[in-house]
């Protein structure tokens, strides 16, 4: 049977540093539990496909490599912890069925705030090959806005849960941020 996934050294690369070294810890602990490098390549990368798929969208959408845009896409996770806030949010208790409603719209609204900055970025690349820059000169740009967001982040790790309010007040701060920065403002 032929496999459709990736290449290894193609999919490999739409990741940032911080990811493939995630990548690089799952495919240790299952080569570890005795399976061959290439069937446990294909599942580590299953595991990790959901994750790429508003890359591919992104990608397609703009006509540019998943590279350039997975650079920008997870790129922007170390100035915004989107991973920890889509993981508290999916974490959340929720006593009833509205809560639980709550946390998924919020969810949703946080990687729609993502994807409008990185359809910013991307469209405001001279080449895909330099999107690294793209990216530096927006956090030089935005400093204060991420200095923000990164203080509102760091209050709400601090809590040993946080609540759905906090969470709200944050993806809801990220969300119009990220939506001033895509209009220019």
């Amino acid at each position: 049977m032929e496999s459709r996934l990736p290449r290894s050294g193609q999919y490999w690369r739409t990741f940032c540093r911080r990811e493939r070294s995630h990548v690089g810890d799952r495919l240790a602990i299952v080569m570890a539990d005795g399976m061959d490098r290439d069937v446990a390549w294909s599942l580590v990368c299953l595991e990790f496909l959901d994750g790429m798929r508003p890359v591919a969208s992104l990608s397609r959408r703009a006509g540019i490599d998943a590279r350039s845009v997975g650079e920008v896409y997870f790129g922007l996770a170390s100035d915004i912890d989107f991973p920890w806030l889509q993981d508290r949010l999916a974490d959340l208790p929720g006593a009833d069925l509205w809560e639980q409603q709550a946390a998924r719209r919020l969810a949703l609204e946080l990687e729609a705030a993502r994807r409008t900055i990185v359809q910013r970025l991307i469209a405001g690349g001279e080449s895909p090959g330099d999107m690294p820059e793209t990216l530096t000169g927006f956090r030089d740009h935005c400093t204060d806005g991420l200095t923000r967001i990164r203080e509102l982040i760091s209050e709400l790790k601090s809590a040993d849960s946080p609540s759905l309010a906090a969470l709200m007040v944050a993806v809801q701060a990220i969300s119009d941020q990220c939506k001033g920065w895509a209009t220019g403002s």
